[in-house]
């Protein structure tokens, strides 16, 4: 403590000898300002300083700068230094004590004459100007004792950081880029309170200021980290920038201070009980910046050339060389002066550092082109001889430099002529500082607070500040947005931007109390503009400070989409009414297959009673769990599923929906994908009862055997024949069956234009109804003149003349290929697998039926395979049913082709495939030999690879996969075993094939014995 305390008074020493010296760069100034035009200054340089009563801001409670939180009660070092440095200077002032960020604004706003405690930053020099820091405090981050993950500043990533509103540690936080984690706050209590209770990690503050803070609330659960954070504060006076008299009647007070030792005194009452002081001899040093080095320069230069007028240039002299000799040695600035010809005369040592010289000594007698930087020689030249001509100083301006390495920096320089005793102007004097740094940082700022302002002025969101439910500011967006202009907003209460008293008290009741729990409130409603629209928005809130009750809001107009959204309801509605209108049932599925629509027909078909019992359950379940012989109908065999994955459509006429009473109904169904902006979101199903249908045609054929009259056949073509079977009238609609003509067929015989194979029979039919003297009915197959094939049913019957006697034929023909074709499908799809056109469970139970009566009549053993693909279930799982049915086309090619022709493959479902072997072996032993090269050849056929092809939307690859199959075979005999004993047989085989570690053959007479 000793040493700490001789350091610092070793400190205030040089404070108070640079005070003296600012207070004689001042008066030295004062006295040359007289020579000037006091016209120069502007109107408010001349008002403020010679304003009645100054306005002084200090902030509230920021210990021990500042303390107590109104005007009557402001306290602290910053407040009694003031008082003492304007008595000195003998300004009139009156102290508003404020938040930080009000504080702020208001002396930007010009309604602030004074700030006493604002810390000095490159950004906060474009609006204000500073005397000499009265004191300069570090940084430091401040966490909660005990669990903490908090050891260095780059922990501080991703942590949520409190931060006092536009104080430096802000200005820092953001500069490094953790705006998007900062808690903003006015004070430090509110700040430390806030990290005592655990919501948050950490808070950046000066050391000293935290410190005080936490021992005035009693805080032992929140201490400093004992690490260097990158920013640190100089605490200085400011004033508006440009407002040069006022600034220097206040350095004026300050060196008065330090000389009669009022600053000492104020120090040790405030800073005392803390070890480390506020300012130290390197930070004065560190600090001193190119305006206190030039002018301290120009006042040892004053000085000098003043004692030499007064005769008293022995001593004085002397002193003044050699404290110029030492500033100039130890100041941390680049100094330099030239003759009047440019050439250098003398410099720093860092200066000839800079020049790429050992020594000041080789920098003497060169000019800049000599230097490194002759790159910007002329441009120096250039300011050099305008201050020399003019001789006017040039300060604070920027330039760039050449640096020995080549690198191209930036200087923040001042230059002075520099004048002999008589005044003539000799040469020129200058310092600059290398501020390249500085400027990065400084651009950084610039983009980061253009960046921020293009956030919170974006032409999207509305963004409001409110407190006590008043608005305090609002962007360009949501006063666009509402139809008010710039700033008209501001001080006007929320209520006007509701549509009504209810509104804006349901939301205070539904957001605030959400908003005071630290949650963020979000709806959505209706909002009144200022021409009277009505609008909706989207509301956003979150709490920006729980003292003062300041909230943050962004709106965004919904207007359009809630349109949509009213139109969408309208046009579903009368999609509604017209599902409920349709005779056919119809229901919609999503991706999972649960149902999310269903209209009144599909109720009524399948005996519901509302949408309630259907709407959200999974349809296959519910109404197509099963076949129509009550046999299980797995989802991933589901034909409606499989196509809506491919995104086809599809129209079955061979399944059934299941009643609500668990009665098996035949119907017709159409299914369609359901595609949104090129993604599937599910697909819709419209069906009919085919049984209704079935009765009707039944009917409609009935009737139509009724009839015997030509007559009764209108609406196909007509036609007649003579005794000879050659036409003698043919109707014009005949050409839509057979492509000709009646001017082409008339005078042929139907005959000619059937195919050979058909003749015979049809001349059989005729020959009969001619004999019996009754109508006919038959099919055939005509060749159209184009040549194609179409089938065609015939009605008619015998024309007797007179006598009784058949003199020719009469009746009707139709176009019957489409019934044929359907005909033909639901014979395809009653006994064949619509994926591998083998027989299916029902044709294969037939052709064992007939396999095992033809064993009956020759004595010969057949036999039964069941087959399981192994390994299949990944595939289906990896790269879908698709390439699933794929690998199940091919193996049921590999299974034909294992086999004879009278033999049977059929396919039972999923990966399941049945083999029968007729005609084997009358010995049951070698029948069984013969079934086993057979299995053992299908074993071996199924187990190559398979190379699947398959297609993206505009290209091919292939897909190898490894599959072997699990067999279990059983030989039979005529009706020694039953049908349904056979199939079991073969089916345990085939467990006990898979459970033996499966690519292999077990025979149910083996695994029985």
């Amino acid at each position: 403590m000793h040493t700490t305390g001789t350091n610092v008074r070793k400190v205030l020493t040089y404070f108070v000898m640079f005070f003296h010296l600012l207070f004689l760069v001042n008066t030295v100034a004062h006295a040359s300002s007289e020579t000037q035009d006091i016209t120069s200054q502007t109107p408010t340089q001349v008002t403020q300083l010679h304003k009645a009563t100054l306005i002084v801001g200090s902030e509230q409670d920021y210990p021990p700068f500042a303390t107590g939180m109104t005007d009557a009660t402001a306290g602290g070092f910053t407040v009694d230094l003031w008082k003492a440095v304007a008595d000195e200077a003998r300004l009139n002032y009156t102290i508003r004590v404020l938040p930080f960020h009000q504080l702020l604004q208001e002396f930007k706003d010009g309604k602030i004459d004074v700030l006493i405690n604002l810390a000095q930053s490159e950004q906060r020099r474009h609006f204000a100007d500073f005397t000499v820091p009265h004191v300069i405090m570090h940084g430091a981050i401040f966490v909660r004792r005990g669990k903490n993950s908090i050891h260095t500043e780059d922990d501080l990533h991703g942590k949520s950081i409190i931060v006092l509103r536009a104080d430096l540690g802000h200005d820092y936080a953001v500069s490094k880029g953790w705006m998007n984690n900062l808690v903003l706050v006015d004070s430090p209590v509110e700040g430390f309170k806030l990290l005592a209770s655990g919501k948050h990690d950490a808070m950046l503050l000066a050391k000293l200021t935290g410190i005080q803070t936490l021992n005035s609330l009693g805080l032992d659960t929140v201490q400093p980290l004992k690490i260097k954070i990158g920013f640190s504060q100089k605490f200085s006076f400011a004033v508006a920038k440009g407002q040069s008299d006022l600034l220097g009647k206040i350095n004026e007070g300050l060196a008065l201070t330090k000389s009669n030792r009022t600053y000492d005194a104020l120090y040790e009452k405030w800073f005392s009980a803390y070890e480390e002081r506020a300012i130290s001899r390197s930070d004065i040093l560190l600090y001193l910046t190119p305006v206190f080095a030039f002018f301290l320069l120009m006042a040892i230069y004053v000085y000098y050339r003043r004692k030499v007028e007064r005769e008293m240039a022995g001593a004085a002299l002397a002193e003044a060389k050699k404290l110029l000799a030492t500033i100039i040695d130890t100041a941390p600035i680049r100094i330099f002066w030239k003759d009047k010809h440019l050439k250098y005369l003398g410099c720093n040592a860092i200066f000839s550092k800079d020049a790429g010289a050992e020594s000041p000594n080789e920098v003497i007698g060169k000019d800049d082109y000599q230097m490194v930087w002759r790159a910007q020689a002329a441009e120096y030249r250039q300011d050099d001889l305008a201050v020399i001509a003019s001789g006017q100083t040039k300060l604070f301006y920027e330039e760039q430099q050449t640096t020995p390495a080549g690198e191209v920096i930036w200087l923040h320089t001042s230059k002075v002529p520099l004048k002999n005793s008589s005044g003539e102007i000799i040469g020129i004097l200058g310092v600059y500082e290398d501020i390249t740094e500085k400027k990065h940082t400084e651009e950084q700022m610039q983009f980061l607070l253009l960046e921020q302002k293009a956030m919170l002025e974006n032409d999207l969101v509305g963004i409001v500040r409110v407190q006590d439910r008043v608005i305090t500011w609002a962007n360009p967006s949501f006063e666009h947005m509402l139809g008010y202009g710039k700033g008209e907003l501001n001080g006007k209460p929320t209520r006007i931007c509701y549509i009504n008293d209810k509104a804006y008290h349901d939301l205070g009741e539904a957001a605030y109390p959400a908003l005071k729990s630290g949650k963020v409130y979000r709806t959505q409603l209706e909002h009144a503009c200022k021409d009277g629209r009505v609008i909706w928005v989207d509301i956003s809130g979150t709490t920006l400070n729980a003292t003062t009750g300041e909230s943050l809001w962004a709106f965004l107009d919904i207007t359009e989409r809630k349109q949509v959204e009213t139109a969408l309801q309208n046009s579903n509605q009368q999609l509604n009414l017209l599902l409920d209108s349709m005779a056919e049932g119809t229901y919609g599925v999503d991706t999972n297959e649960n149902c999310i629509f269903v209209n009144h027909s599909f109720l009524k078909i399948l005996g519901y009673q509302s949408q309630d019992e259907v709407v959200g359950k999974n349809i296959h379940e519910l109404i197509h769990h099963s076949h129509a012989d009550g046999t299980p109908y797995p989802a991933s065999e589901c034909r409606i599923y499989a196509s809506n994955l491919r995104n086809e459509n599809l129209h079955c006429d061979d399944e059934v929906f299941w009643h609500r009473l668990g009665v098996p109904i035949p119907v017709e169904y159409w299914s369609r994908p359901i595609i949104n902006d090129g993604v599937l979101i599910g697909c819709i199903v419209t069906f009919i009862d085919i049984s209704e249908r079935k009765e009707a045609e039944e009917k409609l054929r009935y009737s139509e055997q009724r009839f015997h009259d030509v007559s009764d056949a209108a609406g196909e073509y007509l036609w007649e024949l003579d005794a000879n079977m050659i036409y003698t009238y043919v109707s014009t609609r005949a050409i839509d069956v057979k492509g000709y003509t009646p001017e082409e067929l008339l005078g042929k015989s139907p005959m000619a234009f059937m195919p050979e194979e058909d003749i015979e029979n049809v001349g059989n039919i005729i020959n009969r109804a001619i004999t019996s003297r009754g109508p006919f009915k038959l099919e055939h197959r005509d060749i159209t003149k184009s040549g194609a094939l179409v089938w065609e049913e015939v009605n008619g019957l015998p024309i007797y003349d007179k006598n009784g006697e058949v003199i020719g034929l009469r009746g009707t023909g139709l176009n019957i290929s489409e019934r044929k074709e359907m005909e033909e499908r639901v014979h395809q799809l009653a006994f064949y697998d619509p994926l591998t056109s083998l027989p299916n469970r029902r044709l294969l139970n037939d052709r064992l039926s007939q396999a095992m009566s033809a064993g009956e009549r020759s004595g010969l053993y057949g036999a039964l395979m069941f087959l399981d693909l192994d390994n299949f279930k990944p595939l289906n799982d990896t790269h879908g049913h698709g390439v699933g049915d794929l690998l199940l086309i091919e193996a049921a090619s590999r299974l034909k082709k294992c086999v004879r022709g009278m033999d049977t493959v059929a396919r039972f479902g999923g990966d399941e495939f049945v083999v029968m072997l007729s005609e084997l072996d009358a010995g049951k032993s070698d029948a069984t030999v013969q079934a086993r090269l057979v299995a053992e050849k299908i074993l071996a056929a199924l187990s190559e690879p398979y190379v699947l092809k398959i297609s993206t939307s505009d290209e091919f690859s292939s897909v190898e996969h490894h599959c072997t199959a699990s067999i279990g075979v059983t030989v039979f005999l005529n009706h020694v075993t039953r049908q349904d004993d056979i199939l079991k047989q073969a089916d345990d085989a085939m467990y006990v094939a898979k459970g033996a570690g499966r690519n292999s053959i077990r025979f149910h007479e083996e695994f029985k014995s």
